[in-house]
């Protein structure tokens, strides 16, 4: 029996050995990286994208898996097409923005920069997974004079009237990398325990794809409940959430405006089964700003899409993923031609 035991725990220690090794090689050799692994901190800001750094984005437990290149500011890499007298766009935003989720050629900014010629503007995407409205100021007061520009764009997605309202928005990031938060920027922790499993979790995220799926399997189950409540609250939308929304809006137009450029506004389209939610939010944020009388343009996106896919009777599902609410490649095609005619 004892014998039996042995065996057993022997048999089991080398597989799990096997399965480690094997995830490690797989991961390093498709060079797949870490969430964090494509952040830095910049003092003053928070995380950004790590300039200069190349990596691959998700993998087979994912539905993609996409080559992410990041240029010196941090810009997620796009199209560059040699247009005569073209004029900078800085777009912001968050995942929906950055395109991690496809190649560097098929996000949205790069099939808007192809169009060039027309639009006579070229793209700069410096959207960043996991931000919100103050992220996005705080990342434009560190490129706004840095980079020549007339226009900036800013895609707002719903999850940011519910993380506008709290500083440790995604707790874990906020921790390891800092914010910026009503006008003041929050360290990193400072806590070496906090440190170190930072530190940790990075390595492994980083090193071992499918552990790292494994990992965020248990913690999905642990969180059910929670994760129920959080997309409860996130539906239910708020007056003083838009209202907080147009403050902040508010605020980056008249640093955009200190640069001579100006701000335009959208809201990212719905491509779900049931839109009428977030057409009811796109219709009392854009209410809010005319009654503000904020001098600064907006694009009723999801309206625009909405009467495209009535008209067109398109199937929605086939512009995002289809366990992934991002834009897949189409979904990204189908964003630029309706900025392309919009600038």
């Amino acid at each position: 029996m004892i014998k039996t035991l042995k065996d057993i725990f022997l048999i089991c220690l080398t597989s799990f050995i096997l399965f480690l090794i094997t995830d490690f090689l797989f991961t390093n050799i498709k060079n797949i990286r870490g969430f964090s692994n494509f952040f830095i901190n910049i003092q003053g800001v928070g995380h950004i994208n790590k300039p200069n750094f190349k990596g691959v984005f998700g993998g087979p437990l994912d539905d993609f898996s996409a080559n992410v290149s990041i240029g010196n500011f941090g810009e997620r890499k796009s199209n560059n097409i040699n247009c005569t007298n073209k004029k900078n766009v800085i777009f912001l935003g968050d995942s929906f923005v950055a395109g991690f989720e496809v190649d560097d050629e098929y996000t949205f900014v790069s099939k808007f920069n192809l169009k060039c010629k027309k639009s006579g503007f070229h793209g700069l995407n410096f959207g960043v997974r996991a931000y919100d409205t103050h992220s996005v100021i705080g990342l434009y007061l560190h490129i706004g004079k840095k980079i020549s520009h007339k226009k900036v764009f800013y895609l707002i997605e719903s999850n940011d009237l519910y993380e506008n309202e709290r500083l440790f928005h995604y707790k874990n990031l906020v921790k390891k990398f800092g914010r910026y938060f009503e006008n003041q920027y929050y360290g990193p922790s400072t806590n070496l325990i906090e440190k170190i499993y930072f530190t940790l979790r990075i390595f492994v995220s980083d090193n071992f794809y499918f552990t790292t799926k494994l990992i965020s399997f248990i913690q999905k189950i642990n969180l059910k409940d929670q994760e129920k409540i959080l997309i409860k609250k996130e539906q239910l939308v708020k007056q003083d959430q838009i209202t907080k929304l147009v403050e902040l809006l508010s605020i980056l137009n008249k640093k955009v405006k200190e640069n001579d450029a100006k701000l335009i506004v959208g809201l990212t389209p719905c491509f779900k089964f049931n839109c009428k939610n977030e057409l009811k939010i796109e219709e009392k944020i854009i209410n809010e700003i005319i009654k503000k009388n904020l001098d600064l343009k907006v694009l009723d996106l999801r309206n625009q899409v909405h009467r495209i896919v009535i008209k067109e009777n398109l199937k929605k599902e086939k512009y995002i993923f289809k366990k992934d609410d991002h834009f897949n490649q189409k979904g990204h095609d189908f964003i630029s031609k309706i900025l392309i005619g919009s600038f």
